[in-house]
């Protein structure tokens, strides 16, 4: 596969300072060989197949965060704990399904 790109060198960006002008970016080509039949072949369902195990771990990795959240809060509930350390609750975002179609 090849991918051509477009990029600014610092010294096309320091000629067109001192001219005046504005920059022309110079052509880069970039080669990369495919071994991946999930990224090759389009009808290939491996990937999803990765992804909604992916997605069912990270639907259980958030349940347990709030279950383990909900526990402090509510053996905190009445005490004189409850305004303290409740404020360091924090539950990650999860990461779906786009996050195996980039590493599968």
């Amino acid at each position: 596969m090849t991918i051509t790109d477009l990029r600014y060198g610092a010294a096309c960006l320091r000629r067109a300072c001192r001219a005046g002008h504005r920059p022309r970016p110079s052509s880069l080509r970039h080669r990369a060989e495919v071994r991946t039949w999930a990224r090759a072949h389009v009808r290939d369902r491996s990937v999803a197949r990765r992804a909604r195990v992916q997605e069912r771990q990270e639907r259980r990795r958030v349940r347990h965060a709030l279950d383990q959240a909900r526990r402090r809060i509510n053996a905190a509930r009445g005490s004189h704990l409850a305004s303290g350390p409740l404020g360091d609750i924090d539950v990650p975002p999860t990461r779906h399904r786009h996050n195996a179609v980039w590493q599968y």
